[in-house]
């Protein structure tokens, strides 16, 4: 959230009961709703005032009181040896007792003077006899719930003993007799009783009954709350319009305290409404009977129940298009659809576009076409190509110009792929509703990744190998025949290393491996316009270390390396009669044999080349057609001719199958030297190369052409340096480098090495 400052927020209208404050509590982070915050507030208020609320509460029953106290006051007489006035207090009135001095009895005179009002009294308490009962067991059936206070008389006859419901015991308390005029009996009957309440009787001095009672008013005004002291200071008037004067200002506190709360209230409205608006205030709600849980409630929303705070578990689904298929589509139940479901609809869901025999949604199908639709397909010749419809249907053909059109009955999806040989090319899928054309490539598996370290020396006429460390490069020669030493060596991630050089600088020469050593073997050099050949063989270990196996058998040159089993053979050449046939096999110790020699004789100087897959290595030359081939026991044997007699040649594996390149065609070896004939390599030429990474086949001139291993043909990207001639190659891991090399007006003796990768 952007920073803001406070006063620029707006102000909350309300506070709503989900609303959440963050307050700090004894060190710890806790969080505070608006519905506790309403509640503790309507408490806070209720605490405040309360005091008011009493204090008011007392002050108006005291004044109800001493209002009441001199309202209807009752006044009585009695005999005495003086005259006397006592003021007492019966049932929250006043009570005005006279004693008049007893004489003999005369003649009435003259009313006198109204005498002098004496001080009041203390306040009384009165009684009032509810009803009368023979015994208390039939007061406590008749009365099962008293009140205290009540107040009953028990007894057969007067008197009657008076039991009154207490309020310390709850149960009923005998106060005895009650006494009238006489003490201690039954009232007499000359007693007078007043409106209000109040009784007047008369002693024997007086006489017997009946009397007459006269009142007259009193010249001084009536009693009233002015003339009864309320304490030191005050009379009853000057205490009331106090206390009216202390209610007033503590409901205007309470009042405006209420309406700060958000409930309306004026500050002459009545204790009771007060008391309504009070309870008006929000605190929340009463969560105690509250039965949902977190499966009950939305996820991520939150909740107040019984138990809390519950944050919601139901899953929402977001609107979403039913597509039908061949399966079924299902909805999960315990979810909240918080958006529309669609379930698609197609118009042509009719029995007329439905073919016959077939039911779609409960639709059955009523369609019976003679539909066909032209496919034309781009594949290589010799490839078969089959289209396959969703529904089992097969149409195939086989390319013979490169081309095939396939007549395809049904509408609907077809998956159309093709096989030539062992060669499987890729699958294009059509929803097929009128003529298409595909065509078909095979898949790329190796790029051109760009250019390494440069070789120690620029040269030609060299060549590469491999061991399970490094890919190494020796021998050349640049300008003017000058033969080199030179061993370059690039390990998996293309780093380079000059390890020591060969044990005669020479060119023309071979390389392979066994067991974990590179081997260099044979060549020449030139001595005083002298072709020199040399039968000299090195060795270099995983770690770059130079040995010097046993020479060959005889010194040569051009002559051709591959491995079969255990054995590294190196075989033909031209030596000093011009041809050889010798083969030199090694063993993973280095030690050298001598098996059955070729089982052709090669021609002047002619380049011998050779590859190898499981069973066999196979030798060629590019001067004649035939071929002869070797074991894993080194037992010769001579295939199927070449398809051509062709020169500058090369081979390479890809897969199981060596691949001898012909400058017009491939002519391919299997694991039983079944020979057949495929694409050639493009733009292959005199002073090519071949090497195999990862049983991807690679041919590199001017073009580079890469066979995988089912003879799928593809064609990288050109190196930066093409038409280079005498380059060599090696592979380490997932790298293909082709090194040196020359080429007729530019720097003659390239250094530059480039990389393709496999991926």
């Amino acid at each position: 959230m952007a920073e803001s400052h406070i006063g620029a927020l707006p102000q909350a209208a309300s506070i709503a009961d989900d609303a959440l404050f963050v307050l700090e509590q004894q060190g710890t982070s806790m969080k505070l709703t608006g519905a506790q915050l309403k509640r503790y507030a309507k408490q806070g208020v209720e605490l405040e005032f309360q005091e008011y609320l009493d204090q008011a509460q007392a002050a108006a029953e005291s004044a109800a009181g001493a209002v009441s106290a001199v309202t209807d006051m009752t006044v009585d007489a009695h005999a005495s040896e003086t005259a006397t006035v006592a003021k007492t207090m019966k049932d929250g009135k006043v009570r005005l007792s006279f004693g008049l001095p007893r004489g003999e009895q005369g003649l009435p005179g003259p009313q006198g003077e109204p005498g002098q009002r004496g001080p009041q009294g203390a306040p009384g308490t009165g009684l009032k006899i509810l009803g009368y009962y023979d015994t208390m067991d039939a007061l406590k059936a008749a009365v099962p719930a008293p009140n205290v206070g009540d107040a009953y008389g028990i007894g057969m006859e007067a008197p009657y003993n008076i039991y009154v419901f207490d309020s310390v015991t709850l149960d009923w308390k005998d106060n005895g007799q009650l006494s009238g005029g006489g003490g201690g009996g039954p009232l007499p009957e000359n007693v007078v009783t007043s409106e209000g309440g109040a009784e007047m009787g008369f002693a024997a001095a007086f006489g017997d009954a009946p009397h007459m009672v006269e009142f007259t008013d009193e010249e001084e005004p009536p009693l009233t709350a002015e003339d009864i002291q309320y304490s030191t200071t005050q009379n009853v008037k000057q205490a009331i319009e106090d206390l009216k004067s202390s209610v007033s200002s503590g409901k205007s506190l309470v009042a405006s305290a209420i309406t700060d709360k958000g409930v309306p209230t004026a500050q002459d409205a009545t204790f009771a409404q007060m008391a309504e608006n009070i309870g008006q205030i929000s605190g929340g709600s009463d969560t105690s009977d509250a039965t949902a849980t977190s499966f009950d409630i939305l996820a991520p929303k939150t909740a107040y129940t019984a138990a809390g705070k519950v944050e919601g578990t139901i899953p929402s689904l977001a609107a979403q298009t039913i597509t039908p298929g061949t399966a079924d589509r299902t909805i999960a139940n315990g979810q909240y659809l918080s958006g529309t479901q669609t379930i698609k609809g197609d118009t042509n869901l009719t029995s007329g576009n439905i073919k016959k025999g077939v039911t779609l949604f409960g639709v059955e199908g009523a369609l019976e076409s003679s539909f066909k639709a032209t496919l034309t397909v781009t594949a290589d010749a010799g490839a078969v190509v089959t289209a396959t419809h969703s529904g089992g249907t097969k149409v195939e053909a086989l390319s013979t110009t490169g081309t095939v059109v396939l007549e395809l009955p049904l509408e609907g999806t077809w998956s159309v792929t093709a096989v030539r040989g062992v060669a499987q090319y890729n699958t294009v899928t059509l929803n097929v509703s009128s003529q298409y054309s595909a065509a078909l490539t095979a898949e790329v598996h190796i790029e051109y990744y760009g250019e390494a370290t440069g070789l120690s020396t620029g040269r030609e006429d060299f060549v590469g190998t491999n061991n399970s460390q490094y890919a190494l490069f020796g021998g050349g020669y640049s300008s003017g025949y000058h033969a080199h030493s030179s061993v370059d060596a690039y390990d998996q991630n293309l780093v380079h290393t000059v390890p020591n050089g060969l044990t005669t600088s020479r060119f023309a020469l071979a390389a392979t491996s066994v067991n974990d050593f590179s081997l260099f073997g044979g060549g020449e050099y030139r001595q005083s316009s002298s072709t020199v050949r040399v039968a000299d063989v090195d060795a270099y270990s995983s770690t770059l270390t130079k040995s010097t196996p046993q020479n060959l058998s005889a010194a040569r040159s051009n002559l051709a390396a591959a491995t079969v089993g255990g054995y590294a053979l190196f075989a033909g050449g031209t030596d000093e009669n011009e041809n050889d046939k010798s083969v030199d096999a090694y063993n993973g110790s280095l030690t050298r044999t001598s098996p059955i020699e070729l089982a052709f004789s090669p021609g002047y100087n002619s380049q011998c080349y050779a590859a190898s897959n499981e069973n066999y290595a196979v030798f060629a030359y590019g001067s004649l057609d035939r071929v002869t081939a070797y074991d894993k026991n080194l037992t010769r044997s001579t295939p199927t001719v070449l398809s051509k007699q062709q020169s500058y040649d090369h081979a390479a594996r890809a897969g199981n199958y060596i691949l001898l390149a012909l400058v017009e065609s491939v002519d391919v070896y299997d694991l039983f030297l079944t020979r057949t004939t495929i694409e050639k390599a493009e733009g292959f030429g005199y002073g090519g190369t071949a090497t195999t990474v990862r049983d991807f086949a690679l041919f590199a001139y001017s073009d580079t052409t890469v066979y995988d291993p089912y003879l799928t043909r593809t064609i990288a990207t050109k190196m930066n340096k093409s038409f280079r001639s005498g380059t060599a190659s090696a592979s380490i891991d997932d790298y293909a480098l082709i090194a040196g090399g020359y080429y007729s007006g530019s720097s003659p003796y390239y250094d530059t090495v480039e990389a393709y990768r496999y991926v």
